[in-house]
């Protein structure tokens, strides 16, 4: 029992005994021992009631601290819990991060490996300073003025080219010897007329009648609001390269012309394909344009039908569809391929003796082959850098920013061994892979598509997807 209610109850008696007069000693026999005298009772009553006065205020002391002690606590416990959603949503922020620097470490990756690409295939201008010609010359409009290195593109800066209005007007390059020609880069006038540049073409091989030599690709045109124009020609070699105008009444202006070669692919040993590089490092070709143009299956440049007309022999002729037959005939010993050039459906784009066709709708990759062999073709197989090539730029120019292809390549048959659509396998030979790939993420990645994610580098990817695809 607690002090305050032994004290409470010692009271009630007290009270209880004065009231019925038993504490007082009166109406008691004179033999009978008086009781405790009336002021002593008096003063415990008043020590008894100041101790239950000194508990009560005790009591509020302490039910005092306690409401304070909880309002402590429940103001702890709220502060408590608005940390730890601060440490969760920190915790957040800092996975965030680490996924943007992941993202970012790959996007590096990327950046260095083409960085890398362009130092390793000395990539250079072999126009600059080169004697230039053209057709006829309009006022102070000089041939030479688009290949002094100044892109400006106003005329009255004095860096721009001018002809008069004639038929088929052309300006040309004389590179001084045979380059191989990577792309041509042209600065178009920007001050007045930029659409007198369109249609244009552009010729590059060894004949100085500039206009007979071999055309890289068709018709070109250039947004005229855009102050320059990048052509890629696929390796195309010449000592020429000129611009010319198609059709009655043109005007040709050009502010600067760019040639960029990169090194030789072909070997003067005559030998090709893997095992065998050339100065880019890359597994050497045969000369497009010399008498032996195919790499045959023992790596050797040839022309006949088992340097050409194999499985795995490649044909370098006609590497553009709108080129026309070798400006070299080979020697009248050596016998003709017996395959020609391939000619390609409507629909369908040609790279070499190849054609592609470029899907209009997505499947997964199981249908995208069924689809391509629906119409008699297969799954592409881009093994070598130059087809690779050609492919991303006709997906780049086909698709929207940011789309996705599949080709024929997979390791659905066995993990981490992949086969081409013919059945060969990828082994040691050459490949395009992205950074870090590929990497079977969370085991579920068995085909092969181009990722417009890392710059079009091959990734794998779920065969369940859809994607656009690209079928030959």
């Amino acid at each position: 029992m607690g002090v305050l209610n032994v004290v409470t109850v010692v009271l009630a008696v007290l009270v209880t005994l004065q009231e019925s007069g038993q504490t007082t000693g009166q109406d008691l026999g004179e033999d009978t021992e008086p009781c405790l005298p009336c002021e002593e009772l008096d003063q415990l009553k008043n020590d008894l009631m100041k101790m239950q006065a000194e508990t009560d205020n005790t009591f509020s002391m302490l039910e005092a601290n306690a409401t304070k002690d909880r309002q402590a606590l429940r103001h702890m416990w709220k502060k408590t819990h608005e940390q730890e959603n601060r440490i969760v949503e920190l915790e957040g922020q800092v996975g965030n991060l680490t996924g943007d620097k992941v993202k970012m470490d790959k996007q590096v990756g990327i950046l260095t490996d083409a960085v890398n690409r362009l130092i390793h295939k000395k990539v250079v201008n072999v126009a600059l300073g080169k004697a230039a010609n053209q057709t006829s010359t309009h006022g102070p409009g000089a041939a030479s003025r688009a290949v002094d290195g100044d892109t400006n593109t106003t005329f009255d800066a004095g860096t721009c080219t001018h002809t008069q209005e004639e038929d088929n007007p052309t300006w040309w390059v004389d590179l001084g010897q045979s380059y191989t020609v990577e792309r041509v880069v042209i600065f178009n006038r920007q001050d007045n007329s930029a659409e007198r540049l369109n249609p244009f073409n552009i010729h590059i091989g060894d004949s100085d009648q500039v206009n007979e030599n071999l055309q890289c690709g068709g018709d070109h045109e250039i947004d005229v609001d855009e102050a320059s124009i990048s052509v890629s020609c696929h390796g195309m070699r010449g000592r020429y390269v000129a611009i010319d105008l198609p059709g009655p009444r043109r005007t040709l202006t050009l502010c600067e012309v760019k040639v960029f070669s990169a090194p030789k692919k072909w070997r003067e040993d005559g030998r090709c394909g893997r095992g065998y590089p050339a100065e880019d490092g890359y597994p050497a070709e045969c000369d497009p344009s010399g008498i032996y143009p195919c790499c045959s299956s023992n790596n050797h440049c040839g022309i006949t039908a088992a340097d050409c007309d194999c499985p795995t022999c490649v044909d370098y002729r006609n590497p553009l569809p709108a080129t026309t037959s070798p400006a070299t005939t080979p020697p009248a010993t050596t016998p003709p391929a017996t395959t020609p050039p391939a000619t390609c459906p409507r629909g369908y784009v040609q790279f070499l003796d190849r054609c592609f066709g470029l899907s209009t709708d997505t499947k997964n990759y199981a249908d995208a082959r069924s689809a391509c062999q629906a119409a008699g073709r297969h799954l592409a197989m881009p093994k070598d850098p130059e087809t690779n090539g050609f492919l991303v730029e006709q997906i780049k120019n086909t698709y929207s920013s940011g789309s996705f292809a599949w080709f024929g390549l997979t390791d659905q048959v066995q993990e981490g061994t992949f086969v081409w659509e013919d059945g060969t396998p990828l082994g040691n030979g050459w490949s395009d892979w992205a950074p870090e790939q590929p990497d079977d993420y969370q085991s579920a990645e068995d085909c092969v598509h181009w990722t417009a994610d890392q710059g079009y580098m091959w990734n794998d990817y779920p065969c369940s997807e859809n994607t656009y695809y690209v079928c030959e």
